[in-house]
């Protein structure tokens, strides 16, 4: 079986160097067709099994015959991004990526739409906001004309729900700051109510109570991956009022005041959920990632440890490469070790980036797709990242002793 998954990825490559078809490396099984002739759709239909046309089916170059002569499935969703879509249109064509079979083909005359519609799977599936579908088009070297573009920014935000995690996960809420540019979660248990928030922020305190009473919720822990200067005062000016038996949880070695200090192998229950914390220093000795898993995903809230396509970097810690050795080996043994498709959600991004995965992180994020060395120099330095395609390839890190602090 793994012999035969590699040479069909091998003959997908293959193809979309002989036509016009893009291969996004994420997820690796859908190619992005424009206009082909009649034989190159033989040949890609004998390799796929899943294919989606988005013209209209009496356009001159729509082959069906030679589509199906394989077995593969084909849905027909002819769209116009140009004109008036209804919202039940956009979800058909999600749902059609969603539930054909892989390999699949997304074809239309010049691949704009066939992109756009692929961004859009990719947005209801993971729980994207416009920026970040922004940043993984260019890393995934889509080209997306601008008229399809700005068809594809304005459905974005309709796609699943306005609160862009609960359609992936209905445990799950993530707030945005814009001043700020800080993320806040609220996570609850759906039969017992008890909720958790990560690493709230004075400018999300009403938006995050209000959300907690309109819920019925239970606030039962509030937790920060790293130590926060006043992080008992401003709970109890403000959450503590509301629930007063909730309790503060902060990184073990943190000089701040809690009720719970935690560490690397803790774990914490609300209702039936649990969060598994892991130690991640290096923008902080004492940083920690915590780590979900509900019935529909896996996430992991990191803090500064890792954020989409980067890192924090505290100038405190320039220099000091043991600090930045930990901060590299941490983010690779407990993050980047994580089941690919785990949502990442970090604590800011100042593109308004909202959430990335792990397969992500580990091919594009140019701090840490690549060697320790280069880490480190990126730290130390304002020098500019170099792109994907300029580096030679990651690295394999090398393990370290994370004993002293984790």
């Amino acid at each position: 079986m793994g012999c035969a998954s590699s040479r069909n990825g091998e003959y997908l490559s293959a193809l979309a160097k002989r036509f016009p078809v893009n291969l996004p490396s994420i997820p690796g099984d859908v190619l992005l067709a424009g206009e082909l002739p009649k034989q190159a759709v033989e040949s890609i239909g004998a390799q796929t099994r899943g294919w989606l046309y988005l013209n209209a089916a009496s356009d001159p170059n729509f082959f069906p015959d030679c589509i199906k002569s394989s077995g593969t499935q084909l849905q027909l969703l002819p769209f116009n991004p140009a004109g008036v879509l209804q919202a039940s249109s956009v979800a058909l064509l999600v749902d059609a990526i969603h539930q054909l079979p892989r390999p699949l083909v997304i074809q239309c005359s010049n691949r704009g739409r066939s992109c756009a519609c692929f961004l859009l799977w990719l947005a209801d599936m993971y729980g994207y906001r416009r920026a970040s579908v922004e940043q993984l088009a260019i890393d995934l070297e889509l080209d997306v004309p601008f008229d399809t573009k700005q068809w594809l920014q304005c459905q974005l935000p309709a796609v699943g729900s306005p609160e862009p995690l609960v359609a992936r996960s209905p445990e799950v809420r993530q707030l945005h700051d814009g001043e700020t540019c800080s993320f806040m979660y609220v996570v609850h248990c759906l039969d017992s109510k008890e909720a958790i928030i990560i690493d709230p922020t004075s400018e999300l305190r009403v938006q995050g109570l209000k959300l907690l009473k309109d819920h019925n919720l239970q606030l039962k822990y509030v937790l920060f991956t790293d130590h926060s200067k006043n992080s008992d005062s401003f709970v109890s000016g403000s959450f503590r009022e509301s629930f007063p038996h909730l309790e503060v949880i902060l990184p073990e070695g943190s000089d701040e005041h809690a009720d719970v200090y935690c560490k690397h192998g803790d774990s914490f229950s609300f209702g039936s959920l649990f969060l598994e914390v892991r130690g991640t220093p290096g923008y902080t000795r004492s940083s920690v990632t915590y780590v979900l898993n509900t019935k529909t995903a896996r996430f992991a809230f990191t803090g500064y440890a890792l954020l989409v396509r980067g890192c924090g970097r505290r100038i405190s810690g320039v220099g000091d490469r043991q600090v930045q050795r930990l901060h590299y080996h941490s983010v690779q043994e407990q993050i980047l070790s994580l089941a690919p498709d785990t949502i990442v959600c970090p604590r800011f991004d100042v593109q308004q980036r909202n959430v990335s995965t792990v397969r992500e992180e580990r091919r594009f994020n140019p701090r840490f797709n690549s060697s320790e060395d280069y880490f480190i120099q990126t730290m130390e330095s304002s020098i500019s990242v170099r792109p994907l395609s300029a580096r030679a390839h990651p690295t394999p890190p090398t393990n370290i002793a994370l004993s002293e602090v984790l």
